[in-house]
Protein backbone atom coordinates (compact mmCIF):
# COMPACT_ATOMS: atom_id res chain seq x y z
CA UNK A 1 0.00 0.00 0.00
CA UNK A 2 1.31 3.43 -0.89
CA UNK A 3 0.37 6.81 0.54
CA UNK A 4 1.31 10.47 0.42
CA UNK A 5 3.14 12.47 3.06
CA UNK A 6 -0.06 13.25 4.94
CA UNK A 7 -0.94 9.57 5.23
CA UNK A 8 2.60 8.67 6.32
CA UNK A 9 2.50 11.29 9.07
CA UNK A 10 -0.81 10.00 10.36
CA UNK A 11 0.53 6.45 10.25
CA UNK A 12 3.40 7.43 12.50
CA UNK A 13 1.12 9.04 15.05
CA UNK A 14 -1.30 6.11 15.11
CA UNK A 15 1.50 3.56 15.41
CA UNK A 16 3.15 5.51 18.22
CA UNK A 17 -0.10 5.74 20.16
CA UNK A 18 -0.71 2.02 19.66
CA UNK A 19 2.77 1.11 20.81
CA UNK A 20 2.53 3.19 23.96
CA UNK A 21 -0.85 1.72 24.82
CA UNK A 22 0.25 -1.87 24.37
CA UNK A 23 3.48 -1.40 26.31
CA UNK A 24 1.64 0.17 29.21
CA UNK A 25 3.86 3.27 28.94
CA UNK A 26 2.58 6.82 29.34
CA UNK A 27 -0.93 6.00 28.11
CA UNK A 28 -2.39 4.76 31.39
CA UNK A 29 -6.01 3.96 32.04
CA UNK A 30 -6.19 7.07 34.21
CA UNK A 31 -4.81 9.20 31.40
CA UNK A 32 -7.25 7.73 28.91
CA UNK A 33 -10.14 8.33 31.28
CA UNK A 34 -9.10 11.96 31.71
CA UNK A 35 -9.05 12.36 27.93
CA UNK A 36 -12.48 10.77 27.70
CA UNK A 37 -13.89 13.13 30.32
CA UNK A 38 -12.48 16.12 28.45
CA UNK A 39 -13.93 14.90 25.17
CA UNK A 40 -17.33 14.24 26.73
CA UNK A 41 -17.31 17.80 28.06
CA UNK A 42 -16.88 19.04 24.50
CA UNK A 43 -13.20 19.96 24.80
CA UNK A 44 -12.16 18.54 21.47
CA UNK A 45 -9.50 20.42 19.54
CA UNK A 46 -10.10 19.19 16.00
CA UNK A 47 -7.83 20.11 13.10
CA UNK A 48 -9.93 19.06 10.15
CA UNK A 49 -9.08 18.60 6.49
CA UNK A 50 -10.66 16.88 3.52
CA UNK A 51 -9.55 13.23 3.43
CA UNK A 52 -10.41 10.40 1.06
CA UNK A 53 -12.19 7.56 2.82
CA UNK A 54 -9.85 5.04 1.24
CA UNK A 55 -6.85 6.84 2.77
CA UNK A 56 -8.36 6.52 6.25
CA UNK A 57 -8.73 2.76 5.75
CA UNK A 58 -5.25 2.31 4.35
CA UNK A 59 -3.50 4.20 7.14
CA UNK A 60 -5.41 2.38 9.90
CA UNK A 61 -4.66 -1.00 8.32
CA UNK A 62 -0.97 -0.16 8.09
CA UNK A 63 -0.85 0.85 11.74
CA UNK A 64 -2.28 -2.48 12.90
CA UNK A 65 -0.82 -4.87 10.32
CA UNK A 66 2.01 -6.25 12.47
CA UNK A 67 -0.27 -6.92 15.45
CA UNK A 68 -2.69 -8.87 13.27
CA UNK A 69 0.14 -10.84 11.69
CA UNK A 70 1.57 -11.70 15.11
CA UNK A 71 -1.74 -13.14 16.32
CA UNK A 72 -2.51 -14.96 13.08
CA UNK A 73 -5.67 -13.01 12.33
CA UNK A 74 -6.21 -11.94 8.73
CA UNK A 75 -6.85 -8.22 8.20
CA UNK A 76 -8.37 -7.31 4.84
CA UNK A 77 -9.38 -4.05 3.20
CA UNK A 78 -12.81 -4.13 1.60
CA UNK A 79 -14.29 -1.46 -0.65
CA UNK A 80 -12.96 1.97 0.26
CA UNK A 81 -15.67 4.32 -1.02
CA UNK A 82 -12.84 5.86 -3.02
CA UNK A 83 -15.08 8.40 -4.72
CA UNK A 84 -16.03 10.01 -1.40
CA UNK A 85 -14.15 12.35 0.88
CA UNK A 86 -14.91 13.38 4.43
CA UNK A 87 -13.86 16.40 6.46
CA UNK A 88 -12.23 15.05 9.62
CA UNK A 89 -9.27 15.46 11.92
CA UNK A 90 -7.08 12.67 10.47
CA UNK A 91 -5.29 11.97 13.76
CA UNK A 92 -8.50 11.71 15.77
CA UNK A 93 -10.20 9.56 13.18
CA UNK A 94 -7.19 7.26 13.07
CA UNK A 95 -7.55 6.93 16.84
CA UNK A 96 -11.15 5.82 16.33
CA UNK A 97 -10.25 3.22 13.69
CA UNK A 98 -7.19 1.91 15.54
CA UNK A 99 -9.33 1.48 18.68
CA UNK A 100 -11.93 -0.44 16.69
CA UNK A 101 -9.34 -2.63 14.97
CA UNK A 102 -7.62 -3.33 18.28
CA UNK A 103 -10.96 -4.29 19.82
CA UNK A 104 -11.70 -6.62 16.90
CA UNK A 105 -8.26 -8.21 17.19
CA UNK A 106 -8.66 -8.88 20.92
CA UNK A 107 -11.93 -10.69 20.32
CA UNK A 108 -10.98 -12.68 17.23
CA UNK A 109 -9.03 -15.94 17.68
CA UNK A 110 -6.08 -16.99 15.55
CA UNK A 111 -7.28 -18.09 12.14
CA UNK A 112 -10.12 -15.58 12.15
CA UNK A 113 -10.45 -12.48 10.05
CA UNK A 114 -11.29 -8.81 10.32
CA UNK A 115 -12.36 -6.60 7.42
CA UNK A 116 -12.13 -2.82 7.25
CA UNK A 117 -14.32 -1.25 4.59
CA UNK A 118 -16.24 1.90 3.67
CA UNK A 119 -19.30 2.71 1.62
CA UNK A 120 -21.15 5.84 0.65
CA UNK A 121 -24.12 6.65 2.84
CA UNK A 122 -26.69 9.42 2.75
CA UNK A 123 -24.64 12.60 2.97
CA UNK A 124 -21.40 10.93 3.94
CA UNK A 125 -19.43 7.74 4.43
CA UNK A 126 -19.98 4.66 6.61
CA UNK A 127 -16.80 2.86 7.74
CA UNK A 128 -17.20 -0.70 9.03
CA UNK A 129 -14.90 -2.93 11.08
CA UNK A 130 -16.27 -6.47 10.83
CA UNK A 131 -14.79 -9.42 12.72
CA UNK A 132 -15.40 -13.17 12.88
CA UNK A 133 -14.82 -13.34 16.62
CA UNK A 134 -16.72 -13.63 19.89
CA UNK A 135 -19.85 -11.78 18.89
CA UNK A 136 -22.11 -9.78 21.20
CA UNK A 137 -25.45 -10.80 22.68
CA UNK A 138 -28.33 -8.49 21.75
CA UNK A 139 -28.85 -7.15 25.26
CA UNK A 140 -25.30 -5.80 25.36
CA UNK A 141 -25.29 -3.97 22.02
CA UNK A 142 -26.77 -0.67 23.27
CA UNK A 143 -24.20 -0.45 26.07
CA UNK A 144 -20.87 -1.53 24.59
CA UNK A 145 -19.78 2.10 24.17
CA UNK A 146 -20.16 2.89 27.86
CA UNK A 147 -16.91 3.26 29.75
CA UNK A 148 -15.85 0.09 31.60
CA UNK A 149 -19.02 -1.75 30.54
CA UNK A 150 -18.35 -5.47 30.79
CA UNK A 151 -19.80 -8.01 28.39
CA UNK A 152 -19.67 -11.34 30.23
CA UNK A 153 -19.91 -13.67 27.24
CA UNK A 154 -16.63 -13.24 25.42
CA UNK A 155 -16.19 -9.53 24.95
CA UNK A 156 -15.03 -8.87 28.49
CA UNK A 157 -12.14 -6.87 29.86
CA UNK A 158 -10.56 -10.17 30.77
CA UNK A 159 -9.08 -10.38 27.30
CA UNK A 160 -7.22 -7.11 27.74
CA UNK A 161 -7.71 -3.50 26.79
CA UNK A 162 -8.26 -0.37 28.84
CA UNK A 163 -12.03 -0.75 29.06
CA UNK A 164 -12.66 2.68 27.56
CA UNK A 165 -11.41 2.34 23.98
CA UNK A 166 -14.93 2.01 22.57
CA UNK A 167 -16.13 4.94 24.68
CA UNK A 168 -13.35 7.09 23.26
CA UNK A 169 -14.25 5.96 19.74
CA UNK A 170 -17.87 6.99 20.37
CA UNK A 171 -17.02 10.44 21.72
CA UNK A 172 -14.53 11.22 18.95
CA UNK A 173 -17.00 10.07 16.30
CA UNK A 174 -19.78 12.19 17.75
CA UNK A 175 -17.37 15.12 17.96
CA UNK A 176 -17.09 14.90 14.18
CA UNK A 177 -20.87 15.08 13.83
CA UNK A 178 -21.09 11.35 13.16
CA UNK A 179 -22.39 8.32 15.00
CA UNK A 180 -21.22 4.81 15.78
CA UNK A 181 -23.11 1.58 16.35
CA UNK A 182 -22.39 -2.07 17.06
CA UNK A 183 -24.06 -4.98 15.27
CA UNK A 184 -23.91 -8.71 15.95
CA UNK A 185 -26.02 -11.79 15.30
CA UNK A 186 -25.15 -13.01 18.80
CA UNK A 187 -22.44 -14.60 20.91
CA UNK A 188 -19.93 -16.51 18.82
CA UNK A 189 -21.13 -14.97 15.55
CA UNK A 190 -18.77 -12.05 15.09
CA UNK A 191 -19.51 -8.35 15.29
CA UNK A 192 -19.45 -5.19 13.21
CA UNK A 193 -18.77 -1.65 14.33
CA UNK A 194 -20.03 1.03 11.94
CA UNK A 195 -18.82 4.64 12.01
CA UNK A 196 -20.95 7.01 9.94
CA UNK A 197 -19.41 10.39 9.11
CA UNK A 198 -21.04 13.36 7.38
CA UNK A 199 -19.23 14.59 4.28
CA UNK A 200 -19.49 18.19 5.47
CA UNK A 201 -17.43 17.62 8.62
CA UNK A 202 -18.01 18.58 12.26
CA UNK A 203 -19.83 21.69 13.41
CA UNK A 204 -17.09 24.33 13.85
CA UNK A 205 -18.85 25.48 17.03
CA UNK A 206 -18.31 22.06 18.61
CA UNK A 207 -20.55 19.20 19.62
Amino acid sequence: MQGDGRADAVTGIAAANRGLDRAGLAVTTTGLEERLCSAEAGWLDLHVSEVAACDLLMVAARAEALAFEAKGVRLTLGPGASARTVVVDPDRMQEVLVNLLGNALRHTPAGGQVQLSARSSAGGVAITVRDSGDGIAAEHLPRVFERFYRVDDGRSRGVGGSGIGLAIARVLTEGHGGHIRAESAGAGKGASFVVTLPARGPDPKGR
